[in-house]
């Protein structure tokens, strides 16, 4: 007999595939923002070929970075690199493809960003506001306050790029 499911359970199981692929999509705007600052352009003419696993490690360092700066840094061992070291790897074996050629994306590093993210940020902090909203301490006037002052920022920002003055 097959297992029968609620519309609850369909619901969260939505609601976490949904958080999935907000994170993947922050690592992958962090990623692009990254190899811009870099000074990578791509055009028709001359494409930007990176391969898959330096492009999914760096998206997942990226994140980890942002968390770290942020003082998210539960559950990340001291023996375990910081995403500031991944980096700095993933900069030195960029330089000698070659040599990395048979090389995948680094499974360890997607589980600690994984396991990071759905113990220590709220879901959907990426997906309504594109920002990382950690869920460790509940004091609420503290919550309120960062709350506003993100959207705050957000405001400014929107403003900036609109041209708005203040």
């Amino acid at each position: 007999m097959s297992p029968t499911f609620s519309s609850h359970d369909h619901r969260v199981v939505f609601e976490f595939l949904n958080a999935l692929t907000c994170l993947d999509l922050r690592c992958a705007d962090l990623t692009v923002n990254y190899l811009r600052a870099e000074g990578y352009r791509a055009t028709p003419a001359k494409p930007v070929l990176l391969p898959e696993w330096f492009l999914i490690d760096l998206g997942q360092a990226l994140m980890l970075l942002e968390w770290e700066d942020v003082g998210v840094k539960a559950a990340v061992d001291s023996h375990l690199l910081t995403a500031r070291e991944i980096i700095d790897e993933l900069r030195d074996a960029f330089v000698n493809l070659a040599a990395h050629s048979k090389r995948s994306a680094n499974r360890d590093l997607s589980r600690r960003v994984f396991d990071l993210y759905f113990a220590h940020i709220a879901w959907y902090s990426n997906i309504h506001l594109q920002a990382s909203i950690t869920v460790e301490q509940s004091d609420d006037a503290l919550l309120v306050e960062q709350m506003a002052q993100l959207l705050l920022q957000r405001q400014c920002i929107r403003r900036a790029n609109l041209g708005v003055e203040f």
